[in-house]
C-alpha cells in the first residue's frame, strides 16, 4: 500500500478516489500517511459495512467517505486529484476496459494521476484465454478477466487522453505473497469451519493459492503497477527532484548509509536509520535492532572537512528520524518494521 501511495504522490490537499476499496485497508492507511480527503466506492454491501467500522475505529470519519456505487455511475461533476484502482480491473471484463478508462478520466482532475495495479495474462496467450474457461473463471472469479498489458494500453489510448508515465512489474513478489496467504488460510481452518464453510470450500481456495503461486513463480502471470497522467502535467512532474510522501529506511550507519540518509533528507524525504552498534565507517557487523539498548552516532558533513557528531541513545526497537537540521528519537515505526532485515558492509 505504501508503494502505491508513494507512486500516487498524494499530499494533504488532495482528494483521492479509490475504485473498489475492498475491506478499507488503503482508505485508512492513505489518510493516516498523508492527511488527504478520501472517497471510496464499492459494489459490496458487506465490504461497505466492514470498512465503515474500520474507519470509525480509526477516528477518520471526517476525512473518509465510503459509497455503494458503480464506477459508471459516479457524479459527473466530481473531480479527484488522484484515483487508485488496486486489482479491480480484473473484475471489469474484457469488453468494458475502454469504458472503465473513460469513466476514470472523466472523474480525474486536470493535473491528476490514475494509479493502477492489475494482474495480467501474457500477450501471446490472451486471445485463447478470453475464449476459454478455466478453474479461476469457473470457481473463483466468475466473469473476471486478467487483461494483457498490450490490450490494456490500447484500450486506454482509444478511450481517453491518458498516457503511461510509470510502469513496474511486481509479479515475482506475488509468489511469496500467495504462499503466506495459503499458510494463514490453513492456520485458521477451524475459524473457517465455524463460519459454516466446508472442506470443499477450503480445498478450493487452497488449490487457488497454489495454482496462482505457480503462475507467478513461472512468470506466466504478471502484476503491474502503472501510473497514468495526461500530457503536459507540469504541476505534478515539472520538478523531477521533488519527492512527495516518501519514507526510506537506511539499515546501517556507516559512511555510505549516513551520506545517503543526509542527501535524502535534504531532498525532503523522511529517512529512518537503523544501527545496532556505535561503530561508523563501514563496520561489518551492522545488523538490525535486536532489542538491546544501544548508542547510535550519526554524522553529517558541513563544508569539506568539518564534521558534527550528534549522539543519541536508543531504547529497544525505537528509531532515529533523520531530519534536515536535527536528530529525534521517536517511539513509533510508522509502518517501518526492521524485524529480519540484515545489512552487510559494502
Amino acid at each position: 500500500m505504501s508503494i502505491l501511495i508513494a507512486k500516487a504522490r498524494i499530499s494533504a490537499e488532495h482528494h483521492v478516489l479509490e475504485i473498489g476499496f475492498g475491506w478499507g485497508s488503503l482508505a485508512v492507511e492513505v489518510v493516516k500517511q498523508t492527511g488527504c480527503k478520501y472517497t471510496g466506492i464499492t459494489l459490496s454491501e458487506q465490504q461497505l459495512e466492514y470498512a465503515q467500522l474500520r474507519v470509525e475505529q480509526a477516528g477518520l470519519q471526517d476525512q473518509i467517505t465510503l459509497l455503494l456505487c458503480d464506477y459508471r455511475q459516479m457524479p459527473n461533476k466530481a473531480k479527484y486529484d488522484r484515483i487508485i484502482v488496486c486489482e479491480v480491473l480484473e473484475h471489469v471484463g474484457h469488453e468494458f476496459i475502454g469504458e472503465f478508462f473513460t469513466s476514470c478520466e472523466s472523474a480525474l482532475a486536470e493535473d491528476g494521476l490514475l494509479v493502477l495495479q492489475v494482474i495480467s495474462m501474457p500477450d501471446p496467450m490472451y486471445d485463447e484465454y478470453i475464449h476459454s474457461g478455466g478453474f479461476i473463471k469457473e470457481y473463483i472469479f466468475p466473469g473476471g478477466c486478467l487483461p494483457a498489458l498490450s490490450r490494456l494500453i490500447s484500450a486506454m489510448a482509444a478511450a481517453s487522453r491518458l498516457c503511461v508515465v510509470h510502469l513496474e512489474e511486481i509479479g515475482i513478489h506475488y509468489y511469496q505473497t500467495l504462499r503466506c496467504w495459503r499458510k494463514n488460510f490453513l492456520k485458521n481452518k477451524s475459524q473457517i469451519h465455524a463460519l459454516g464453510f466446508d472442506d470443499k470450500f477450503i480445498r478450493t481456495w487452497e488449490y487457488y493459492f497454489d495454482y496462482c503461486a505457480a503462475g507467478f513463480k513461472t512468470c506466466t502471470l504478471g502484476d503491474y503497477q502503472i501510473v497514468f497522467s495526461r500530457p503536459g502535467n507540469v504541476a505534478t512532474f515539472g520538478d523531477p527532484y521533488i519527492v512527495v510522501n516518501m519514507k526510506v529506511a537506511v539499515v546501517g550507519a556507516g559512511i555510505s548509509g549516513v551520506i545517503s540518509a543526509y542527501e535524502l533528507a535534504k531532498a525532503g524525504v523522511e529517512v529512518v536509520v537503523y544501527e545496532k552498534e556505535n561503530y561508523l565507517g563501514g563496520h561489518a557487523n551492522t545488523v538490525t535492532v535486536d532489542g538491546s539498548i544501544l548508542t547510535l552516532v550519526l554524522w553529517s558533513s558541513i563544508g569539506h572537512r568539518l564534521w558534527t557528531w550528534p549522539e543519541v541513545k536508543l531504547q529497544p526497537n525505537k528509531r532515529v528520524n533523520f531530519l534536515w537540521d536535527s536528530v529525534m528519537v521517536l517511539d513509533k515505526f510508522c509502518g517501518v518494521n526492521p524485524e529480519g532485515w540484515i545489512s552487510r558492509a559494502d
